[in-house]
């Protein structure tokens, strides 16, 4: 029998198991409007935000939306804090919009009024001050210490070199003596600040308050002396650097050239770069490209292209002429003196030598070309300015222009302003007031006003060169009286103080609060006092300085040798003699000038005896004379048939 096994059936293949999905990231959620009053972002989210955009360069849009979001917070003022301090240290970011940011977390009433860290004070106050505004300096500065928070000393700093770069050194000072605590840098500025208002012999005195010397305020007191040609004081203070163990570096050096060069005396400075040169004496740094263009433009400065020619083929050998910013030094000296031919035959060489020169070294060309004097032909400059080989700029041409005005071609001159509009070459300020003085000195008040219409369309606002050269306008045309008022006026008004000079003036001072800005200066004080003593107003004159003084403005060497020169030419030579002791009892140095016009007056009073004490008291402390000096002297004996006096002195001025 069979046994009949069931059949074994197969099960039907399976489908392949379906693969599993991986599951997809999911993108993090956005993050809630700002704006939503139910769940306002924490600080921390603003602040992060704010960085992102701060750093962004077209972020600026989006940060002043982000800044009317935050103003619609319940409490703005933490949100307020992390924007403002992620702005204030961008660079990329405005300023304006920091301070926008700044003044509205400052006007939150109440409890959630949170002033600013210190820090962040510390960016505005670096921020204004990198713009020069020195007003707002002095604002932020008052408001962090109505705020209660703590300046440090890098904030005294700031308001420090704000007060020297105004010129209000006594103030400055004050500042510097009550700060609790200094650094280096302190010291540096106050010296500095010094240094640039001519009273070296003050910086010193900081310099000797240090407790310990440092390379960098010695080496700017150096160079004050040298400007101011205090050159033993400089020798001096070099030496006493060497024996504390200071030994002075290249810049030391460089300030000492450059120093010598600007005062006239160039064959010292030539000495010293001679020494380095040849490193004569041990421990002399050597000769870098610094040295060798501020030698350059001393040489082409004096005169003494020869000379310079000389040093020229030096630095060619020695690879020190291979920068545009050398050549334009040579190309400087060479229009200046005269070679304008050989001026262009050196942009050849440029080429050739695959230096490629920039828009200065065009523009030296065409400003060389327009003050050729009698010679200008302004066919030659404008064929060189269309050739080709330049895109003229608001520099080129503002030169022209200024040739235009110096040979009193006003319709050229306006012709110009006529083409730098077709060209789309906007005129700036100083265009503007270049053709504002050419034509107020030539007394042309209808065109003046004509001019400010012009600006006033354009939008330009009269700055303080402006207002000076409106006051030295009024002064040279009879109207000092009137003047003098502007000035009393504009220390509550500003630019508005103009107005009553005519409604051209007015429309260029209707927005008061940039008016404001336009206060009298110190080349303000040296107008209106120069004009005083050449009348022989002596008395308004000490006035007005007093008053420059009570102002915060430091009186500079100029001022003093404008009354010494009005006591001059008065025949008032005691009086005279007596600001030069007074202004170095001040601490100003009295340089050659000084005592030229001190010279000069004694001249005019044929007193030859006290010319020569005079003389031998400038040899005394290390003061030049110069052709000026002799010329004075020599004609003094001449007049009074000293003729064998003389003569020796000519002698003596070809030996110097």
């Amino acid at each position: 029998s069979h046994v009949h096994l069931p059949l074994r059936r197969h099960p039907p293949p399976r489908a392949p198991p379906p693969q599993r999905r991986q599951p997809r990231r999911r993108a993090p959620p956005l993050p809630r409007p700002l704006s939503s009053p139910a769940s306002p972002p924490p600080p921390h989210s603003t602040s992060f935000l704010s960085r992102l955009l701060a750093a962004d360069p077209s972020g600026h849009p989006l940060l002043q939306r982000l800044l009317g979001h935050i103003l619609s917070l319940p409490d703005p003022s933490p949100h307020l804090l992390a924007l403002l301090s992620a702005a204030s240290a961008s660079p990329r970011v405005p300023l304006d919009f920091s301070l926008s940011a700044f003044r509205s977390l400052r006007a939150l009433p109440g409890p959630a009024l949170r002033p600013p860290p210190t820090p962040v004070y510390n960016r505005l106050l670096l921020a204004a001050l990198g713009e020069s505004r020195l007003d707002l300096v002095e604002s932020l500065y008052k408001d962090l210490l109505l705020s209660g928070a703590a300046p440090d000393v890098f904030t005294r700093n700031i308001l420090l070199q704000a007060l020297c770069a105004a010129g209000r050194m006594d103030l400055a000072r004050r500042v510097f003596d009550a700060m609790p605590a200094r650094n280096d840098f302190s010291f540096g500025i106050l010296a500095r600040g010094y240094c640039r208002a001519g009273r070296s012999a003050d910086a010193l005195g900081v310099l000797d308050e240090m407790p310990r010397m440092n390379l960098v305020v010695c080496n700017t007191v150096v160079a004050g002396f040298c400007r101011e040609g205090q050159v033993d004081q400089a020798e001096r203070l070099v030496e006493r650097m060497r024996v504390q163990g200071l030994a002075p570096n290249v810049v030391t050096f460089n300030g000492r050239i450059s120093a010598l060069c600007k005062a006239g005396r160039v064959l010292e400075a030539y000495r010293i770069f001679n020494d380095m040169q040849e490193a004569l004496e041990p421990g002399l740094p050597r000769p870098d490209q610094v040295t060798f263009d501020v030698m350059l433009s001393g040489f082409c400065d004096a005169g003494m292209v020869d000379e310079a020619r000389v040093l020229v083929d030096i630095m060619r050998c020695g690879g020190f002429l291979r920068k545009v910013e050398s050549y334009n030094r040579w190309l400087s000296g060479l229009v200046r003196n005269g070679k304008i031919g050989e001026a262009q035959e050196l942009l050849s060489e440029m080429a050739h030598e695959g230096v490629q020169p920039n828009s200065y070294t065009y523009n030296i060309i065409v400003d060389g070309l327009c003050k050729e004097g009698k010679s200008f032909d302004v066919r030659r400059v404008e064929d060189f300015v269309r050739s080709g080989v330049m895109t003229p700029d608001v520099v080129t041409y503002t030169s022209l222009l200024r040739a235009y005005c110096s040979k009193g071609n006003i319709v050229a001159a306006n012709r110009i302003l006529d083409e730098m509009a077709q060209k789309g070459c906007a005129p700036n300020l100083f265009t503007y007031n270049v053709l504002l003085e050419s034509l107020w000195k030539a007394g042309r008040t209808t065109e003046v006003e004509r001019l400010l219409e012009r600006m006033g369309e354009k939008g330009y606002s009269l700055d303080t060169t402006s207002c000076n050269i409106i006051i030295d306008g009024l002064c040279r045309s009879s109207k000092l009286d009137m003047a003098m008022d502007i000035v009393d006026e504009m220390w509550n008004e500003g630019s508005l103080a103009l107005g009553r000079l005519g409604s051209s003036f007015s429309s260029l001072v209707s927005d008061s609060s940039l008016s404001k800005k336009c206060l009298p200066d110190r080349i303000t004080y040296t107008t209106l006092m120069n004009a005083l003593c050449k009348e022989g107003r002596f008395d308004e004159a000490k006035k007005r300085l007093l008053e420059m003084i009570a102002k915060d403005i430091s009186p500079d060497s100029v001022i003093y040798d404008t009354f010494i020169h009005g006591y001059c030419k008065h025949g008032k030579t005691s009086s005279a003699i007596k600001v030069l002791r007074d202004m170095e009892k001040k601490g100003f140095n009295p340089s050659t000038r000084s005592y030229n016009l001190l010279i000069w007056g004694f001249q005019e009073k044929h007193m030859s005896d006290e010319i020569l004490e005079l003389m031998s008291e400038m040899k005394e402390k290390g003061i030049s004379s110069n052709v000026m000096t002799y010329n004075s002297l020599i004609k003094s004996f001449c007049e009074q048939g000293m003729v064998n006096k003389a003569m020796p002195l000519l002698d003596e001025m070809l030996q110097n």
